[in-house]
C-alpha cells in the first residue's frame, strides 16, 4: 500500500484523500489540508475549548464501561490557509498553544460561528 505523504505546499492532497472533505462548508479555494490530525488536539480537549467546535462524546466501551473522547468534527478553523499561516506565524513567534487556541476562541466568538 502507497503512503500519502503531505507535502507542505497542500498540493494535490484533496485528490488522494480517502477522507476529503473531512469538513464541510470551507470553500475549494480556501480549504487548507496541511492540519489534518489537529496539532491542537490535546490542547483543546484539555482546555475544553467548544467555541472551536469540539465537544465531549460519551459512548460505551466494549466492558459496558461510559468513556469519553474528544470530538473535533465540527471544528473547521485550522483548514483554512489563512488561518493556518496566521497560527504558523504565532508558533514562529514563540505562541504557546494555548494562547494561539484562546485567541482562535476569541475569533469564533466574534463571528459567532461556534
Amino acid at each position: 500500500m502507497n503512503k500519502i505523504k503531505l507535502n507542505p505546499n497542500n498540493l494535490n492532497l484533496r485528490q488522494l484523500c480517502y477522507y476529503y472533505p473531512c469538513h464541510q462548508g470551507i470553500p475549494d479555494s480556501e480549504y487548507d489540508c496541511r492540519t489534518c490530525y489537529c496539532p491542537f488536539y490535546q490542547e483543546c480537549s484539555r482546555l475544553e475549548l467548544t467555541a472551536l467546535g469540539g465537544y465531549w462524546h460519551y459512548y460505551r466501551d466494549r466492558s459496558g464501561v461510559q468513556r469519553r473522547v474528544w470530538a473535533c468534527e465540527r471544528c473547521t478553523i485550522l483548514h483554512h490557509r489563512s488561518v493556518f499561516l496566521r497560527v504558523q506565524r504565532w508558533r514562529q513567534r514563540g505562541y504557546t498553544e494555548e494562547k494561539i487556541l484562546r485567541i482562535l476562541s476569541r475569533y469564533m466568538n466574534k463571528k459567532g460561528r461556534a
